[in-house]
């Protein structure tokens, strides 16, 4: 049971770790630019696909690998209790 949950959690630490990484990063540019850079963040985050081209592309298809493994993680699992 041990390897079952070593297997569950190693494919999602990469994509978590990016994730983590992300927000930091994203957190450190809204929230600790300097005043006069803000209309020009505000504007690039509002009127462009900056966000949507670096984060929003991407995430989806990490989360879709991320439950295909673990739907074959459930299944070896599954298997070793038969």
């Amino acid at each position: 049971m041990t390897q079952a949950l070593l297997d569950f959690e190693e494919p999602r630490r990469p994509h978590t770790a990016f994730q983590s990484q992300t927000a930091y990063k994203l957190g450190q540019i809204f929230h600790h630019a300097p005043q006069v850079l803000a209309p020009v963040r505000d504007a690039l985050f509002d009127h462009t696909p900056f966000l949507q081209k670096v984060i929003g592309e991407s995430t989806p298809g990490e989360i879709v690998k991320q439950l295909e493994e673990i739907d074959r993680t459930e299944e070896r699992f599954l298997e070793t209790l038969t």
